[in-house]
């Protein structure tokens, strides 16, 4: 589809249009979710040189979302420095219509990634609890987005030496981050995104563990921490090999019916899923005066019964 878009956009307004670079911007997308970087890398920077050739200003929403999608690839390849340059720029291109950037651009955990690996503590801090702030408010605390943030918290809490606090933070975040049924996509993050962030987020919880052990914090909350760490290093380490049965699974699905039903029927509740979180967070940022409680809590309904379904899939 994202291909179709490209070649209809060429063949209609040429390669030097913004639908052209708006079609490139989708077909980058896609490639980010494949994990095809490089290849996502060089389109974005077509995407990008589009838009300045054709004088879309640097203060628009549409050039900033590509250069925000070039920000995020280079997270995923570990590149932090030159993504921190991208989301830098955004800021200070959109610094004379701040609702915009606050909307669109200041909450993402990819920022704040890029902070941590650079050393920017303090500034990683401010975009974590910022986002925390507003995915609790807008899709609950036991969302996994609003977890991945309060995880974000945590690390950032854990590298100021704020112990208790990072403890507390990191027990109630982490449970909802490791459990299945609430691994869904998320139309703005690619998996390996996703990925860096939760390995950053138990890394950190499992150094707290091991700075803790024998202390009067741990008495104090009655943890095990040699028990807790070595389950977090077995989750960890199991990630990576369910990443390798993934692969293994879809191969094998391709000659089992019954398994390519399973695994096609957990496919489509997940994106079904997914698709009602994007309708709730428009309905969430439309003023107060237009959103509808009916509606809002119709969606929450539907979410929340669609996770169970998906989780009894899985189980399966």
């Amino acid at each position: 589809a994202a291909r179709e878009s490209l070649l209809l956009m060429l063949s209609l307004y040429g390669r030097y249009s913004s639908y052209a670079a708006w079609a490139l911007d989708i077909l980058t997308k896609a490639l980010i979710e494949q994990g095809r970087y490089e290849e996502a890398e060089k389109l974005s920077e077509i995407s990008i040189q589009i838009y300045k050739d054709v004088g879309v200003k640097s203060d628009s929403k549409q050039f900033n979302e590509a250069r925000g999608n070039m920000a995020n690839i280079l997270v995923s390849q570990g590149k932090w420095e030159k993504a921190l340059d991208i989301y830098t720029q955004i800021e200070q291109d959109l610094a004379t219509d701040l609702p915009t950037f606050e909307k669109y651009f200041s909450l993402n955990l990819n920022w704040a990634l890029a902070q941590i690996n650079t050393g920017n503590i303090e500034a990683a801090a401010t975009i974590a609890e910022n986002i925390h702030k507003r995915n609790k408010s807008l899709l609950g605390e036991n969302h996994i987005a609003t977890a991945e943030a309060l995880g974000f918290m945590a690390t950032v809490q854990a590298y100021e030496g704020r112990n208790s606090e990072a403890l507390m933070n990191f027990s109630l975040a982490v449970p909802i981050l490791l459990s299945r049924s609430r691994q869904m996509q998320n139309e703005s993050s690619s998996k390996r995104g996703r990925d860096q962030r939760l390995e950053l987020i138990l890394e950190s919880y499992i150094g707290l563990l091991a700075d803790i052990r024998g202390t009067a914090l741990e008495t104090e909350t009655g943890i095990d921490a040699v028990s807790e760490a070595f389950h977090l290093a077995e989750s960890l380490r199991g990630r990576s090999v369910q990443r390798a049965l993934a692969a293994s699974s879809v191969r094998a699905a391709a000659g089992n019916p019954e398994l390519a039903d399973l695994a096609r029927r957990e496919q489509d509740t997940q994106k079904q899923v997914t698709i009602l979180w994007g309708h709730l967070n428009e309905v969430m940022n439309r003023p107060e005066d237009q959103r509808s409680e009916a509606q809002t809590t119709d969606l929450r309904t539907r979410i929340d019964k669609l996770r169970s379904a998906r989780a009894a899939l899985i189980k399966e």
